[in-house]
C-alpha cells in the first residue's frame, strides 16, 4: 500500500518537476542511514520521501505543525514519522519532554536498522544559503547513537518555487499552493506543463569523519550544502503558452532598535545573561550580535531566555523567533519589541457578516445544554466565535463538534472531568460536550502551584485532565511528572473522532434537540452541577465551587438585563474559564445569546491583546483592572478605538485607569462590578447610563443585606458593615467541605457571607471597603488594609508603565499581641517614608507598619489579584 502510494505521489511530482539524482548508487540495501538534507522549500520533503522509498523506506521528521494538518496527518502516519516540536513558539518543561521522547524515538529507530529523514535546520531556507544557526537536534541524536550512517543531501533547484519561504518571506499556506498547482497542472493539460529543474546530489559519510561537537558539525553540514556557493531564486512559468510565475512577497526589512532608548542598566542585564547562556564573558556580547551564529544559542537556550525575559521584566508576549539579534533581547526587556505576532491583521475568512440575529437571554426553566442547542438552531450559519488558530466557528459547527466530543467523553466512568485550557473556541466546545455528556466539567487553575494542584485534583475525584500539548508547551513551574497520569492531550484525542464518528456526528445534528437529549439521556436537574470552579487560594486553599445550572442561567440573565448588549457587539474574550467571570460572561454568555465573541489564550499578553482588539474590532471587554491597565498602556494610537463597553471586577478598579481609558478608548463607557465565584459571579455592576458609584447596583434576583460584623445585625441605611447575598445565582455549598457552611440566617432567610465589607447608598449601589480579612482590629478600632495601601500608593505614584501591584500590606497576628503591619513594595522606601505618608493621608496612631521589605515583585494569582499569603509567607522570613 505505501510503496504504491509513494509510486502514485512520484508520477504526480514529474507533471511540474524534472527530478534528477546523484550518488543514489551508495545507498542501496543500507540501514540505520541518518539522512540530512538542507531545505529549500516545502515539497522537497514529499521528493526525498517517495524517491527515496524503494531504496531506505525512511521515517520522516516533520515539525508537529505540519504533522497535524489535515489530509497531511494521514500520510505522514503511512509514512510512519515522527513529529517533532516546533521550537520556534517557545518551550516550556513539558516541549523539552516531548522533544527528547522524539529523540530517543530517532535514536531507537536508527540503532535497529531504520532510516530516518530529518531536516537539521528544522525550517525552511530564509536565503540563498541554508543556515543551520546553532540547531541541535542533529548532535543530540548522534551522541545516542555514534554509529549512525550520514546521508548528506543537496536539493538545489526549488529555491524561489511557490513553496519556498523565500517567495512569501512566511512559511507557505500548503493548502492552497497545492490547489493553485493542481489547477495550473490541469490548465496545461497535464502534459505540458512547463518544468521545474530539480538536482538532489547525496553522499553516504563514513561516521568517523562526523564531527561530534554540535556547533562543528553544524559548520560541517552547512558547508556541504552551500559548497556550490548562492544558490539562485529560480521562477519557472505556470503555463506552456504564456509566462505566469507567482508573484513573490518582497522582503521586508528589519526594524532597527534604538539603543538610547533602553536604559543602560536594562543592556547591561541583557549582556550578563546573554553571557551566562553562551559560555561569554559580558563584554563579548555586542547589540549586533546573532543570538544562534555569534551566541551559539539553540532553540532550548533561546526558551530559556524568553522565560527570564518574561520573569525578570514581565514580558510574557515574545517568541523564540522574535529575538533574532542581542538588540531584539534588549527591546524585549524594555518593552519595545514588536513580536511577529503584533499587528492589526485583517479579521480571518467567515468573521465579517450582514445583520444578525437579534440576542435571546436564556430560557431559565431549561439547563445549559438545552439552551445551547436551542441557540444553535436558532442562529445556525452565524458565526458563534472565533480565535487565531481555529478562524470562525458557526453555531451550525459548534453543535457538531459538541455532539462529536460529547460520544466519546460519555465513555468514561467518573462523572468529574478535568479541563485545564485557555480560553479559546476549543475550550467552550470541550465544556459543552462534557455537559450534553452528562459529566461536570472540573475547570483547573494551572496558576496555583503544584500544592494546589494536586489539592484541586484529590477533591474533585478528577481521572482525566483534557488539556493541549500546544497550550501545555507554554507553561512553566508545573510538576509534570505528577500530571503525567491525568493529562489527554487534544491532539492525541483527534485520533479516535474517525471519519465513522465525525459522520455520525453530522447526522444527529440534523436531528431535534429532543431527540439529541433523548440520545444522550439528558436529565433536567437544574440544580445539579454544571460545572465545577475553584477559588483563587488568595488566603487559603483553593475551595471546590459546584455552580448549577440555575446558578449560572441566572447570571447570565442577570447580566444581559443589566447590560445593553446589540447584535452588533463583538466581545473579546482573553479571561481563563477557570476564572469565574470568564467562564459566565466570556463562555456562557455568547454561546447561550447568540453574542458574536472571539478570543486570546493569554490575558498578559498586553500588546497582542490591543492588537486582537483592533484585529476583530472588538466593542466590549471583560477583564479584571491588572488585565485591562496592561492592553491600555500597551495599546497604540486608535487600536482601542472599537471599543464602547469595557468591564472590571475581581479587584478595585483605580481611577488611573479610568483617565487613560478616556484617552484610549474615547467611545467605551468602563463599568466596574463586584462578584464572587461562589456567586456565579456577577453580584453588581454600574450601568453606563447612570453615574458611577463604588461597583454599582445589584443584578436581576440578588439581594443585598448590610449587617455588624460581630453581631450580624443589620447597620443603619448608609452604615458599613459585613456584605451578605441571596439569590438564584448563589451556589449552595463547597465541594467536599460539609463542615465550611458559608451560609448564615438572617431574617428568617440563609444569606451567603461573602467576607466583605461595604455600604449601600440610597439608591441600593454598593461601595466596597475590603475584606473583613484584610480589616485588623488595633486597640479596639478596625483598620482598613486596602485604605492604607491606597493612601500609600497615592503619596508614591507608581510609574505610568509600571505592570502588577507596587505594594501590598500583611498583618501577622498572635493571640494577645498586637496585630504587626508589614509593607511589602517594589518603592525603594523605609518605615519612616510609609508611616509618614499614611499620617499626611489623614490615618491615626494606630495604623502605622512595623517593617517594610523592598521586594523584587508583588507575588499575583494567576487572576490578577495580589497573591496575600504567598506574600505573607515570604515577608515573614
Amino acid at each position: 500500500m505505501r510503496g504504491l502510494l509513494a509510486f502514485l505521489i512520484r508520477r504526480a511530482l514529474r507533471v511540474r518537476y524534472d527530478i534528477s539524482f546523484e550518488g543514489l548508487d551508495q545507498i542501496r540495501g543500507q540501514k540505520g542511514v541518518f539522512i540530512l538534507p538542507n531545505h529549500p522549500a516545502e515539497m522537497d520533503p514529499v521528493i526525498m520521501s517517495c524517491f527515496l522509498w524503494s531504496q531506505l523506506t525512511p521515517h520522516p521528521v516533520p515539525i508537529e505543525d505540519v504533522f497535524e494538518m489535515p489530509g497531511v496527518n494521514w500520510l505522514m502516519k503511512q509514512a510512519g514519522a515522527i513529529p517533532m516540536p516546533n521550537m520556534d513558539s517557545g518551550a516550556g518543561p513539558y516541549k523539552r519532554l516531548r522533544v527528547e521522547k522524539s529523540i530517543a524515538n530517532i535514536a531507537t529507530l536508527l540503532a535497529d536498522g531504520e532510516n530516518v529523514l530529518l531536516y537539521p535546520a528544522g525550517r525552511l531556507m530564509r536565503g540563498e544559503l541554508e543556515d543551520l544557526r546553532s540547531t541541535s537536534a542533529v548532535a543530540d541524536i548522534l551522541a545516542q547513537v555514534p554509529q549512525a550512517k550520514i546521508l548528506r543531501v543537496r536539493i538545489r533547484g526549488l529555491l524561489g518555487s511557490s513553496f519556498s519561504w523565500v517567495a512569501h518571506q512566511n512559511r507557505p499556506p500548503l493548502g492552497s499552493m497545492l490547489l493553485r498547482g493542481i489547477k495550473y497542472a490541469l490548465a496545461n493539460l497535464l502534459l505540458f506543463c512547463p518544468k521545474r529543474k530539480v538536482t538532489v546530489t547525496v553522499e553516504l559519510c563514513d561516521p568517523a569523519d562526523v564531527p561530534a561537537e554540535r556547533v562543528a558539525l553544524n559548520r560541517w553540514l552547512e558547508n556541504w550544502y552551500n559548497e556550490p556557493g548562492p544558490e539562485p531564486l529560480t521562477q519557472v512559468s505556470y503555463l506552456c503558452w504564456t509566462e505566469r510565475l507567482f508573484p513573490y512577497q518582497e522582503q521586508a526589512e528589519q526594524d532597527q532598535v534604538d539603543l538610547t532608548q533602553i536604559d543602560a542598566s536594562i543592556r547591561a542585564q541583557v549582556c550578563a545573561e546573554l553571557a551566562r547562556l553562551s559560555g561569554r564573558e559580558p563584554d563579548e556580547v555586542q547589540p549586533g550580535q546573532s543570538i544562534e551564529r555569534d551566541l551559539d544559542l539553540d532553540s532550548l537556550a533561546s526558551a530559556d531566555l524568553v522565560s527570564w525575559i518574561d520573569e525578570t521584566f514581565h514580558v510574557s508576549d515574545v517568541d523564540n523567533a522574535d529575538l533574532r539579534r542581542v538588540s531584539d533581547v534588549m527591546a524585549a526587556a524594555a518593552h519595545l519589541l514588536k513580536g511577529s505576532q503584533d499587528g492589526a491583521l485583517p479579521p480571518q475568512k467567515g468573521w465579517e457578516e450582514a445583520r444578525r440575529p437579534q440576542l435571546r437571554a436564556p430560557a431559565l426553566d431549561q439547563s445549559i445544554v438545552e439552551n445551547f442547542l436551542w441557540t444553535t438552531t436558532r442562529m445556525g450559519p452565524y458565526v458563534a466565535m472565533a480565535d487565531p488558530a481555529r478562524g470562525a466557528v458557526s453555531y451550525a459547527q459548534a453543535r457538531i463538534a459538541v455532539i462529536l466530543l460529547a460520544e466519546v467523553i460519555r465513555t468514561r466512568e467518573e462523572q468529574n472531568i478535568g479541563i485545564m485550557l485557555p480560553a479559546a473556541c476549543g475550550t467552550n466546545l470541550l465544556i459543552m460536550a462534557t455537559m450534553l455528556a452528562g459529566k461536570t466539567p472540573v475547570l483547573i487553575n494551572w496558576t496555583v502551584g503544584d500544592t494546589n494542584l494536586r489539592h484541586v485534583i484529590e477533591i474533585a475525584g478528577v481521572k482525566v485532565i483534557y488539556t493541549s500539548e500546544a497550550f501545555l508547551d507554554r507553561l512553566d513551574a508545573i510538576d509534570f511528572d505528577y500530571l503525567a497520569a491525568f493529562i489527554q492531550p487534544l491532539e492525541v484525542l483527534k485520533g479516535v473522532l474517525t471519519l465513522g464518528r465525525k459522520l455520525s456526528a453530522l447526522r444527529k445534528a440534523k436531528q431535534t434537540d429532543s431527540d439529541i437529549l433523548a440520545h444522550f439521556a439528558h436529565e433536567r436537574d437544574l440544580d445539579k452541577p454544571a460545572v465545577i470552579l475553584f477559588t483563587s487560594g488568595s488566603e487559603s486553599v483553593p475551595k471546590g465551587v459546584p455552580l448549577s445550572h440555575r446558578n449560572i442561567l441566572a447570571n447570565v440573565t442577570g447580566c444581559m438585563q443589566h447590560v445593553a448588549l446589540d447584535s452588533s457587539d463583538i466581545l473579546y474574550g482573553f479571561l481563563p474559564p477557570f476564572h469565574s467571570f470568564g467562564f459566565t460572561v466570556t463562555s456562557m454568555l455568547p454561546l447561550l445569546s447568540g453574542l458574536k465573541v472571539c478570543y486570546h489564550p493569554n490575558p498578559t499578553e498586553s500588546r497582542r491583546l490591543a492588537s486582537g482588539i483592533a484585529r476583530w474590532q472588538a466593542t466590549l471587554i471583560c477583564g479584571t483592572p491588572t488585565f485591562v491597565a496592561g492592553i491600555c498602556r500597551a495599546a497604540e494610537p486608535s487600536q482601542l478605538h472599537s471599543l464602547r463597553l469595557i468591564l472590571t471586577g475581581a479587584e478595585k478598579t483605580p481611577d488611573s485607569l479610568f483617565q487613560a481609558l478616556a484617552t484610549q478608548a474615547p467611545g467605551a463607557a468602563l463599568l466596574e462590578g463586584y462578584g464572587i465565584t461562589e456567586c456565579a459571579p456577577v453580584l453588581t455592576l454600574n450601568q453606563a447610563q447612570l453615574p458611577r458609584c463604588g461597583v454599582g447596583a445589584p443584578l436581576g434576583d440578588v439581594q443585598i443585606q448590610i449587617v455588624h460584623p460581630e453581631t450580624h445585625e443589620p447597620v443603619p441605611p448608609g452604615g458599613q458593615g459585613l456584605i451578605l447575598v441571596r439569590g438564584p445565582s448563589i451556589f449552595a455549598g463547597y465541594l467536599a467541605l460539609p463542615e465550611n457552611n458559608p451560609f448564615l440566617q438572617h431574617d428568617g432567610s440563609s444569606w451567603y457571607n461573602t467576607g466583605d465589607l461595604g455600604f449601600l447608598n440610597e439608591l441600593g449601589q454598593l461601595t466596597l471597603s475590603g475584606r473583613l480579612k484584610r480589616f485588623v482590629k488595633i486597640a479596639g478600632e478596625m483598620i482598613s488594609l486596602p485604605a492604607m495601601e491606597a493612601a500609600l500608593l497615592a503619596a508614591w505614584q507608581p510609574a505610568d508603565d509600571a505592570e502588577g501591584p507596587a505594594l501590598a500590606i500583611v498583618a501577622y497576628e498572635a493571640d494577645g499581641e498586637r496585630p504587626e503591619l508589614v509593607l511589602g513594595t517594589i518603592f525603594d522606601k523605609d518605615q519612616d517614608a510609609a508611616n509618614e505618608a499614611l499620617r499626611e493621608a489623614g490615618f491615626g496612631s494606630l495604623a502605622r507598619v512595623r517593617r517594610v521589605v523592598t521586594v523584587p515583585e508583588i507575588p499575583q494569582l494567576g487572576s490578577g489579584k495580589t497573591d496575600y499569603r504567598s506574600l505573607k509567607a515570604a515577608l515573614a522570613t
